[in-house]
Formats: structure tokens, C-alpha cells, sequence
């Protein structure tokens, strides 16, 4: 069989070290370095490219992210202007619509239609 174990602490150390790495940028960037730095809300925008673009999948969470940064955007400055919310409101429509309608994410719209083979008769 295969090091399971070894697969996964290997996974662990590129995971933690990618993440080290984005936060030394992003200290570098801002010059300073604080626990306030980063709300729960990038974090939770992150995780809702993710869920949005597809789980499992390498071109979800971009595709995700294509979607959601400049919808966010566009909203904020467009409609989020008044602090009535509507921009957020708008915004989670969209992530509840496609999470009941396609919860396997909007990358599937673009995969190919394979069909399994069944057994032989």
C-alpha cells in the first residue's frame, strides 16, 4: 500500500508553509503586523469561493473567486452605498441559489458530461 501517513504530514507541511508564506507577504505589504489584521470575513469569503466554485475541484475556488470578488465589489460600491445592506443581502441570494440549486458547485455547468460505465450484460 501506500504511506498514508507520510502523504498526509507531507500535505500538512505544504499546507502550513504556503500559508506562512502568504502571511509573511501580507506583513511585508502593510508593514506592520497585528491580530486584527485579517477579520473573519476573509476567511469566510474564502471558504464561500470554495463551497460557490466547487469542492474537490482545482478550477472551482478560482472560478469562485472570479465570481465573487467583483460581485462583491460592484455591489458594495453600487448598492452598498446607502448602509441599507442590500449589497449583502444580494450577495448571500446568490450563494444560497446556487447552493440549493448546484451543491456541487458552478465548475459542474462546465465539466463534461461522463457517464459512468455499468457493469456488462
Amino acid at each position: 500500500g501506500y504511506p498514508v501517513h507520510r502523504y498526509k504530514v507531507a500535505a500538512f507541511v505544504l499546507s502550513a508553509a504556503l500559508a506562512g508564506l502568504a502571511g509573511g507577504l501580507f506583513a511585508m505589504s502593510h508593514q506592520f503586523v497585528t491580530l486584527d489584521a485579517l477579520h473573519w470575513t476573509t476567511s469566510g469569503q474564502a471558504v464561500v469561493m470554495v463551497v460557490l466554485g466547487g469542492i474537490g475541484t482545482l478550477w472551482g475556488p478560482i472560478l469562485g473567486a472570479v465570481i465573487l470578488i467583483p460581485l462583491s465589489e460592484f455591489t458594495r460600491s453600487y448598492i452598498g452605498g446607502s448602509g441599507s445592506g442590500v449589497d449583502l443581502m444580494l450577495y448571500g441570494g446568490l450563494v444560497m441559489a446556487v447552493a440549493l440549486l448546484k451543491p456541487e458547485g458552478l465548475i459542474r455547468l462546465f465539466a463534461k458530461k461522463t457517464r459512468k460505465p455499468g457493469p456488462a450484460r
